[in-house]
C-alpha cells in the first residue's frame, strides 16, 4: 500500500452507499495500520439486515460464512452478538507448513521468507493488512472471517500481500508461467533436486503432446506428471494392439482426437508451460498388460519425484470433468463488493485447509495421496482457484504472495515444504517447540497427553506416523491397495528398516500402538479380500484415520518390561516356514497348527508370534475424563465409535484403560478380556485407578505425594479374542505396570 491514499479508493464511478457504520469506516488506516482496538460494527441481527443494501455488510456476513469452522461460527451467534473489525498483517495469511513432522510442523513453513520481504517491503512503503471479522468472546483464529483488499490497479510494488481478481472462467496461466519462473530462478537446486524414489526410476512412456503420440521417455526428458481420479473405466487407454512400431523399431502409440477432457486440457496446460512431454497412468502404463502394470505401480513414486512438473486434477471427479479454469469454468466465483472507492473481496481457502477436508476429490482417494506427497513441484487445479506448490513456496491467483528471494533467517529451514526424505540432509533443525495438548492434538492428529519433548522421539518416527494418519483417511476402491498405495512414500524412511504389511520392524514396538480417535467409526475389512492381519491398521476401515499418543513414541519400550514380549515374524506360506527376528533371541518352537488355522494363516502374509503375558481384565463403564485433550470426530453411529473405557481387576479396582467400539462394549460390558503385554510405557490418557498402585514420590519440602497421572509406569497392552489357536486384535489399552499379574510367559500368535 503506497503512503498515499490510493486513487483507486478516492474515486468511484458508480458511488456505493454504504451503511452509517461502515461508513465511517477509515478503510485506508485499516489496511496499513495497525488497528490496536476493535471496531465494533454491531449486533449480528443487524448487520445481517443491513447486508441487503450495505456492501461491506455483505462482506461482513460472507467472511463468516466462509470461515474455517463456519457450522460453529453461526450456531454461535445470536441476533444480539456483538460483531467486531480488526485487522491483520497480510502475509500471515500467506504461510504455509507440511504436515508430517507431528509436532515440529510448524518449523518446516515458508514463515522466514514472507516475514523478510515483509520488512522489506515496509521499509519504503506502509505495511499491508487484511481485516479480519470476529464476534464477542471468541479469541480463536479458525472461527474468523477475513476480508483483503483488491490491488490490481496500484502499482506492481504497492500489490504485495493484497489480493487478486480471480476470473472464473479462465486460469491464469500467465501468472503460473511466472511462478515456475521464479521457483526456477531463485529456488534452484532446492526445489529441482530429485528425490530418493527418483533413483529408481526405470523406462517409463510420456505422451509427446506436439505429435499426439505415446512414445518411450527420451534419454533425461523434462515430463509434467498427471494427478487425477479416474472414476470409473476409461474411454480410451493402453493396450497392446494400439502400440506400432516404428522404421527404426521404437514402439509408440497414436492418440485419438479427443482424448477424456481431463487429460485433453492437461496436455494443453502443460504445453502452455513449456513442456512437450506428460504422463499420464491410463496411457502410458499398458492396462492389459500385468507385468507392465505391476512394474509400473512398483515405480509410481519415482515417477512422479522425477517429474519437473505435476498438475493435480484435485476438483475433478471422473477423467471426463476437465480442468477448472482451462476448459470448464470453476464452480465457485469471487464474492467481491465496493466500498469507498476501493474492491474487496472474500479470499478463496488456502491450499492447507482444503488440504484437511473433503472439498477436494482427488484429495480423497488413496494412491493420490504419495502422487501429491511425492511431487517436488505441484500446480493444484480446483473450483475456487489455483495454486501452486513447491518445496519453498505455496502460491495461489487470488493474493500477491509471491516473494522472490529465500531468507537467510539462522532458524529457517533448507526445503521447508518438502517430504521430509528428500529434504537436505545438511539442513539445520529449528529449535523444538513445546505445545500444549489441544495445539499438538490439532496440528498433527496425534494425541498428547502432556507437553512432550519431541526431542526423545526419533523425526522419521514423526514422518510415518503423520503419513500414515492421513494415509488412512483416505479410500480405496481396491482393499488390497491398502499398503501398495504408500508404500512408495514409506519406503523413503530408511531408518525405518523394512516394513510388514505397513510396520516398521525398527519401531513395531510403537508401531503396534495405533489407535483412532475418540468418536471415530472404524470396522475390520473383509478378511478374504484384505488379506492383512488385525494388527495392521491395512485391515481396518477407518474413515477418521489412526493415530498414535505422542507420549507413546517418546517412552515405549519392550526392555522396560519383566518379561517383555519378543516380537518374531512368520510368514504364514506353510511349505516356505521362514522367521524375520525383530529381536535376537533364540528361534522359537515351530508351532503345531491344526487346519483350521492354516486355512486363516494362508489369507495373510505374515503372523505376528511372540512370546509375552497375558492377563486378565474386566471392561467397565465409558471413561470420561478421557475427552479432554483427546480429538473426538463427528457424531456417527453409536455402536461403530470407538470409546475410552475403564479396565477392572478381579477386586473390582480400576487398574488401567482400553478404546473399544461402543457397540461391542455394550455387548461385552462386565466380561473379562484377555489382554497380552506389548511393551512399557508412561502415562495415560484419563484413568483414574485406584490409589495403592500409583507410587509416590517426594517433594523439595520432604512431603510424600502421589505421581501424576502422566508419570504412571504403565504397560501397553492389546485386547484380543481367540479363533482356535490364533489371537485377533480388537483394541489397544494401558494398565498401570503394579497390576499386572504376570503369568507363564507363552507364545502367541497373532494374526
Amino acid at each position: 500500500m503506497p503512503s498515499q491514499r490510493p486513487m483507486s479508493m478516492e474515486v468511484s464511478k458508480s458511488p456505493v452507499r454504504l451503511c452509517q457504520t461502515c461508513n465511517r469506516i477509515d478503510f485506508h488506516l485499516a489496511l496499513t495500520k495497525r488497528i490496536n482496538k476493535r471496531i465494533k460494527l454491531g449486533k449480528w441481527g443487524k448487520i445481517h439486515r443491513s447486508a441487503q443494501s450495505c456492501p461491506f455488510c455483505d462482506l461482513v456476513v460472507a467472511s463468516l460464512h466462509k470461515a474455517e469452522h463456519a457450522p460453529k461460527v453461526l450456531s454461535g451467534l445470536f441476533l444480539n452478538t456483538q460483531i467486531y473489525l480488526t485487522n491483520e498483517r497480510s502475509w500471515t495469511s500467506c504461510v504455509a507448513h507440511v504436515q508430517y513432522y507431528g509436532p515440529e510442523s510448524l518449523a518446516y513453513s515458508n514463515k522466514h521468507d514472507l516475514q523478510s520481504a515483509a520488512k522489506k517491503q515496509a521499509k519504503i512503503m506502509e505495511e499491508p493488512y487484511r481485516l479480519v471479522v470476529n464476534f464477542e468472546d471468541c479469541d480463536d483464529d479458525v472461527y474468523n472471517g477475513h476480508i483483503q483488499y483488491l490491488a490490481d490497479h496500484e502499482s506492481n510494488e504497492d500489490k504485495q500481500f493484497f489480493g487478486r481478481t480471480v476470473d472464473t472462467r479462465h486460469a491464469n496461466i500467465d501468472l503460473a508461467r511466472s511462478w515456475s519462473r521464479i521457483c526456477s530462478r531463485f529456488h534452484g537446486s532446492s526445489c529441482a533436486k530429485l528425490g530418493k524414489a527418483s533413483r529408481r526410476l526405470g523406462r517409463i512412456r510420456v505422451i509427446d503432446i506436439e505429435r499426439r503420440i505415446v512414445i518411450s521417455a527420451p534419454h533425461e526428458c523434462r515430463y509434467v506428471a498427471l494427478t487425477y481420479v479416474w472414476g470409473g473405466p476409461q474411454e480410451f487407454e493402453a493396450r497392446k494392439k494400439k502400440f506400432h512400431t516404428s522404421s527404426l523399431g521404437a514402439e509408440y502409440m497414436p492418440l485419438p482426437h479427443r482424448l477424456p477432457q481431463t487429460i485433453e486440457d492437461s496436455c494443453y496446460l502443460a504445453w502452455e508451460m513449456g513442456y512437450r512431454y506428460l504422463w499420464v497412468d491410463s496411457l502410458c502404463i499398458i492396462q492389459d498388460s500385468d507385468d507392465d502394470r505391476h512394474d509400473q505401480i512398483l515405480h509410481m513414486d519415482a515417477i512422479y519425484s522425477s517429474a519437473a512438473l505435476t498438475i493435480a486434477a484435485a476438483s475433478s471427479p471422473n477423467s471426463n470433468y476437465g480442468l477448472p479454469g482451462i476448459s470448464r469454468p470453476r464452480r465457485f466465483r469471487q464474492h467481491v463488493q465496493e466500498a469507498k472507492g476501493g474492491c474487496f473481496a472474500i479470499p478463496f481457502p488456502s491450499l492447507a485447509s482444503l488440504e484437511q477436508d473433503d472439498h477436494l476429490v482427488w484429495n480423497t482417494r488413496g494412491w493420490t495421496f504419495q502422487e501429491k506427497i511425492m511431487s517436488k513441484r505441484l500446480l493444484v487445479m480446483t473450483d475456487f482457484q489455483m495454486y501452486f506448490r513447491c518445496s519453498n513456496m505455496v502460491w495461489c491467483e487470488d493474493l500477491a504472495m509471491e516473494t522472490v528471494r529465500l531468507s537467510t533467517n539462522r532458524g529457517r529451514m533448507d526445503q521447508p515444504l518438502r517430504w521430509a526424505a528428500d529434504r537436505s540432509r545438511n539442513s539445520h533443525r529449528a529449535p523444538i517447540m513445546q505445545r500444549g495438548l489441544d495445539e499438538l492434538a490439532f496440528m498433527s492428529n496425534l494425541v498428547s497427553i502432556t507437553h512432550i519433548d519431541t526431542r526423545r522421539i526419533a523425526p522419521v518416527l514423526l514422518n510415518y506416523t503423520s503419513v500414515v494418519s492421513e494415509f488412512t483417511r483416505r479410500s480405496l476402491s481396491n482393499p488390497r491397495d491398502g499398503v501398495n498405495a504408500v508404500m512408495g512414500v514409506l519406503n523413503t524412511l530408511e531408518e525405518t528398516g523394512a516394513f510388514y504389511h505397513g510396520l516398521p520392524d525398527r519401531y513395531l514396538d510403537v508401531a503396534l500402538l495405533w489407535h483412532v480417535p475418540l468418536g471415530s467409526e472404524v470396522s475390520l475389512k473383509d478378511t478374504d479380500a484384505a488379506w492383512f492381519p488385525s494388527w495392521s491398521w491395512a485391515a481396518w476401515n477407518l474413515p477418521q484415520g489412526c493415530l498414535w499418543m505422542l507420549e507413546d513414541m517418546r517412552t515405549t519400550s519392550v526392555s522396560g518390561l519383566r518379561g517383555c514380549p519378543k516380537f518374531l515374524l512368520f510368514e504364514t506360506h506353510i511349505q516356505h516356514t521362514w522367521y524375520k527376528e525383530i529381536e535376537k533371541i533364540h528361534r522359537p518352537p515351530i508351532p503345531y497348527l491344526e487346519p483350521a488355522t492354516k486355512a486363516l494363516l494362508r489369507q495373510i502374509e505374515y503372523m505376528l508370534y511372540m512370546k509375552t503375558t497375558v492377563g486378565s481384565f474386566r471392561i467397565c463403564r465409558r471413561c470420561h475424563a478421557s475427552t479432554r485433550g483427546v480429538p473426538e470426530t463427528k457424531k456417527l453411529s453409536a455402536d461403530g465409535q470407538y470409546s475410552l473405557n475403564l479396565l477392572l481387576d478381579a477386586y473390582g479396582q480400576t487398574v488401567g484403560e482400553v478404546w473399544v467400539l461402543r457397540g461391542w462394549r455394550r455387548k461385552h460390558l462386565d466380561r473379562y478380556m484377555d489382554f497380552i503385554a506389548l511393551s512399557s510405557g508412561v502415562g495415560m490418557a484419563g484413568s483414574v485407578v485406584a490409589p495403592h498402585y500409583v507410587s509416590h514420590v517426594f517433594t523439595s519440602d520432604n512431603k510424600v505425594i502421589p505421581k501424576q497421572r502422566n508419570e504412571w509406569q504403565v504397560v501397553n497392552i492389546m485386547m484380543v479374542e481367540w479363533q482356535g489357536q490364533v489371537a485377533r486384535r480388537l483394541a489397544i489399552g494401558k494398565v498401570i505396570k503394579a497390576a499386572w499379574q504376570s503369568e507363564k510367559k507363552r507364545w502367541i500368535m497373532l494374526a
